[in-house]
């Protein structure tokens, strides 16, 4: 996610709902940094910027990865799922039959929304 710094009124509101606390202000506009943000989308989808001036900008390499991790809305391009998290196996577990009655499996999920993490942090 990015900001229009010309369309920031500075008012705020977005640094509430961002999970990983990536969105700062600063005297001229609110600024994420990409380091600390996920892709989550939540500071866009609660439209709450007076302006309109956050945005996606283009995913590419790692962007894309966090993007699939932590936004719910996100499609998986080349996937059989059209919308969300997590692949149709995963999903549709009762149809595929992937894991056999007796056995679990198990599904990790990092940086959603609220309960923010980094993959450095995933990994210690």
């Amino acid at each position: 996610m990015l900001i229009d710094a010309e369309k920031c009124v500075i008012s705020g509101e977005c640094v509430k709902y961002c999970p990983t606390n990536a969105i700062s202000l600063s005297k001229k506009t609110a600024i994420i940094n990409l380091k600390k943000c996920v892709e989550c989308g939540n500071c866009k989808r609660v439209n709450i910027c007076p302006r309109d001036a956050i945005f996606q900008q283009d995913l590419k390499g790692n962007r894309v990865l966090r993007a699939s991790f932590s936004n719910p809305n996100y499609s998986h391009k080349g996937m059989s799922t059209s919308f969300g998290r997590g692949t149709s196996e995963v999903k549709t577990n009762d149809i595929t039959g992937r894991y056999k009655r007796g056995f679990a499996g198990v599904i990790l999920e990092m940086g959603r929304p609220g309960v923010g993490t980094t993959l450095e942090k995933w990994e210690k």
